[in-house]
């Protein structure tokens, strides 16, 4: 078991009051100089951008609040989202592993497989006998139904997940601790960067600026996504792709800050065995994402994303980290 109550950085080890009060630190400083660049940019932004992103007080990190307030106490638990397509038995592979993590409150599989039947209660049921599960038939094959406004979603944190991908519980409930302190950020576990001339880094030699699909995000979000621009949300579909990146470019460009922190485990993030393949590995994935970033840096104007020089670690598992 991890003990919580010491973490680290990657440049430093630190208590956990210690982190989030480098976490507050940095904030005012970035925000600072946001604040002090963002006269410039609104002088010239797109009216089109700003107009979906206005204040609305359910939605955590707004600009015209302060970013570094102490949060409310937010309640335990999270709704675990798995989005599916064409890969059944993957999906009941994963859930087996998902029934044994703690504080999961509902889990919300969001079935993007038109005209196909969900599986059986027996075998879901086999797979996870103890969690509360709902599977959501969708009408198309989007990325975008991954961030929809469901009903099903009673808590605050939401855990977005792929239905290969699988987490170790004490790793769950750390990156669940952090995301209660920032709950305005997207907190999990695939980093990601952007270089200067606008090309997806999947190894930011620096800091990373995104932190993608796998993890914590609050759900008043998911409201924002679906606001979006239709422009924005029809790049995704063109492209099968992207929707993790426009999700952090509408966090950064809310808050004015960085749009995730990323927390790194000596396994990472582990992958559930399949017979049908990934949409990552498909050899013009990374070139698809180079072009969602440049079509959507010249929708919003500018690079909303903000490089953060942060890593959450368990601290008894710092030695075994090494940034690539």
């Amino acid at each position: 078991m991890i003990s919580y109550s010491r973490w680290t950085t990657k440049r430093h080890s630190c208590t956990f009051s210690q982190i989030v009060l480098s976490f507050v630190v940095y904030n005012v400083a970035l925000f600072s100089l946001i604040s002090y660049k963002g006269t410039k940019w609104k002088e010239k932004s797109s009216i089109k951008v700003r107009t979906f992103l206005e204040k609305d007080d359910s939605i955590p990190g707004s600009r015209v609040d302060s970013l570094c307030e102490s949060s409310p106490q937010i309640p335990d638990g999270f709704t675990l989202v798995i989005l599916n397509h064409n890969r059944t038995d993957t999906l009941l592979n994963g859930l087996k592993h998902w029934d044994h993590v703690r504080n999961i409150k509902k889990v919300l599989v969001v079935w993007n497989n038109p005209g196909v039947k969900i599986p059986d209660d027996e075998s879901i049921r086999t797979a996870s006998p103890h969690l509360d599960i709902a599977f959501l038939p969708q009408n198309t094959n989007s990325l975008n139904n991954r961030f929809r406004v469901f009903s099903h979603i009673l808590t605050e944190a939401v855990l977005m997940m792929n239905d290969d991908c699988i987490v170790e519980d004490d790793y769950v409930q750390m990156a669940l601790q952090a995301w209660q302190t920032m709950p305005y950020c997207i907190v999990g576990f695939h980093g990601r960067g952007v270089s200067a001339s606008y090309q997806y880094q999947w190894n930011p030699a620096k800091n990373y600026s995104m932190v993608l699909n796998v993890g914590f995000l609050h759900r008043e979000y998911l409201k924002m996504y679906q606001n979006a621009p239709p422009e924005l949300l029809d790049i995704v579909d063109k492209y099968t792709n992207c929707e993790d990146i426009l999700m952090n470019f509408l966090i950064a460009n809310h808050t004015g800050s960085f749009s995730g922190v990323l927390v790194e485990t000596p396994h990472g993030v582990q992958s559930v065995f399949s017979t049908h393949k990934s949409l990552s590995i498909r050899p013009d994935h990374a070139d698809q994402r180079t072009k969602c970033i440049r079509q959507f840096v010249e929708y919003f104007g500018y690079l909303p994303l903000k490089g953060n020089p942060f890593i959450i670690a368990p601290y008894n598992a710092f030695a075994h980290l090494k940034r690539q």
